[in-house]
């Protein structure tokens, strides 16, 4: 070849090399602004509505038309796993969903091999079966998890995808969770710090319909507590406050993280129990119950002896009883009056015990 010809054949190459390079990295570009608009979208409809089961929702079905997958969860650094896309839509069964979830903490978290801050790509095979598996673990320990059949494995391109969505969605958390705690101090009770009932209605239809979709039974319970009048009457009221704050406590302390707490009326509480059936909320309300009848309060005077205190509790479950919160509280409002507090008070009752 002559020299000449060589010189623009190595030119032309180079710029082809170049055009590649940049056709490369405009199509990067690209794809980063798409994920960017994606999340951008979400997080200015929830500055009109704060909700992060919501949003983490939404996240989910945006990260399915980035890259496909057949299931999704997220993994906390405690002991939650959130269900993105069910097990029921693999066809595998929602009874195994528990164990999948607690077989993937076990070997994902609890064995090191994801890294804070890290993404990942690999095979594991699990109880119902090989899946490829995509990972991304936030620096503050959660982590996001996707996972197809093992003959589709995930590819570089999908990897880098998620590395920078990942990066963008736990930026955007952390502005969602703020957003909440600016909110929640409008929406909680001063004294015990728990939800006021507006609020508290508002997140149990949601539990409700969560519970609807996925088959779930759903428990309430109704607190009251006993001669609440005769203890402000005979310890005055800033001890009855403080038997408020001490209680609310006992019950935070006695229920799981996922529970939802409220104040309801003076000295009335709520507790809704997600995933519980009726026979283990009897058994909730049982330990909730023996719990403030051991509560120790000290005397406001010498002359008086300490307090004992006494709770009556109702409980009513979902869609046994009733399939919506105001539904529930009634059954298990009746239960409460009709079945604790007629009968001698310091008890639990059923909303069988009780008519509508």
């Amino acid at each position: 070849m002559e020299p000449g010809v060589l010189s623009l054949a190595c030119l032309g190459g180079g710029a082809l090399a170049l055009a590649a390079g940049g056709a490369l990295t405009w199509n990067l570009w690209r794809e980063e602004a798409e994920v960017y608009a994606r999340l951008h979208r979400l997080l200015a409809e929830l500055h009109s509505s704060p909700d992060e089961e919501r949003f983490v929702a939404r996240a989910f079905a945006e990260f399915e038309k980035i890259f496909p997958f057949d299931f999704s969860l997220y993994l906390s650094e405690g002991d939650e796993c959130y269900v993105g896309k069910h097990a029921d839509a693999l066809g595998w069964g929602r009874d195994r969903e528990g164990v999948f979830c607690r077989e993937l903490q076990s070997r994902v978290l609890e064995s090191g091999s994801l890294s804070r801050g890290q993404v990942r790509r690999f095979l594991l095979q699990t109880v119902v079966g090989p899946y490829a598996v995509l990972a991304a673990r936030w620096e503050d320990g959660g982590t996001l998890v996707f996972l197809r059949p093992s003959f589709r494995p995930f590819t570089s391109r999908e990897e880098r995808r998620l590395r920078f969505a990942a990066r963008l969605l736990e930026d955007v958390l952390v502005r969602v969770r703020h957003l909440l705690e600016e909110e929640a101090e409008t929406q909680r009770d001063a004294l015990t710090g728990f939800l006021l009932f507006g609020p508290f209605r508002e997140i149990g239809e949601r539990v409700l319909r969560a519970a609807r979709e996925r088959g779930e039974q759903v428990s309430l319970l109704l607190l009251d507590i006993d001669f609440f009048k005769r203890f402000n009457d005979t310890y005055g009221h800033e001890m009855g406050n403080e038997l408020l704050r001490q209680l609310a406590a006992l019950l935070k302390g006695m229920t799981r993280k996922e529970d939802v707490l409220a104040r309801y009326g003076g000295e009335e509480f709520l507790v809704l129990l997600p995933r519980t059936d009726h026979a283990a909320a009897l058994r909730v309300a049982e330990r909730l119950r023996g719990g403030v009848a051991r509560l120790e309060l000290p005397s406001p005077t010498p002359d008086l002896d300490p307090p004992r205190v006494t709770v009556s509790i109702g409980v009513a479950t979902f869609p046994e009883h009733a399939d919506d919160v105001a539904g529930l509280i009634h059954r298990a409002d009746r239960a409460m009056y009709l079945g604790a507090k007629r009968r001698g008070r310091n008890r639990i009752a059923s909303a069988n015990q009780a008519p509508p």
